[in-house]
């Protein structure tokens, strides 16, 4: 919704018929290279965030097919980095002890 002219200007700030659309110049204006560091910060955050959220779904996603005997063939074809990552990289302890920790999670609730 629009301020009125009148109340934009008691607040120190322009009307709208003057700022509608418009963005302070110096925040159009940054230099090239910060912005293109700027967006493989958030892609390199985002590339985190999804694996760790991948990592973590697996401790639920094992208590579940383990309780409901479902989807064992989807889960081991989404999982096969992990399954294999558990075979054959000392991540089979941690990956094996935050599983259990999910299964006694359910087994206890």
């Amino acid at each position: 919704m629009p301020v009125p002219d009148s109340a934009a200007s008691q607040l120190g700030l322009k009307p709208d018929s003057e700022a509608l659309g418009q963005l302070p110049r110096e925040a159009t204006l940054r230099p090239r290279g910060e912005q293109e560091g700027t967006t493989r910060l958030a892609l390199l955050g985002l590339a985190l965030m999804l694996l760790v959220s991948y990592v973590g779904s697996v401790g639920p996603t094992a208590m579940f097919v383990k309780r409901t005997k479902i989807g064992e063939k989807f889960a081991g074809v989404v999982y096969a980095p992990l399954i294999w990552a558990h075979k054959n990289t000392p991540f089979r302890a941690p990956l094996d002890l935050y599983i259990q920790a999910w299964e006694t999670v359910w087994m206890e609730g």
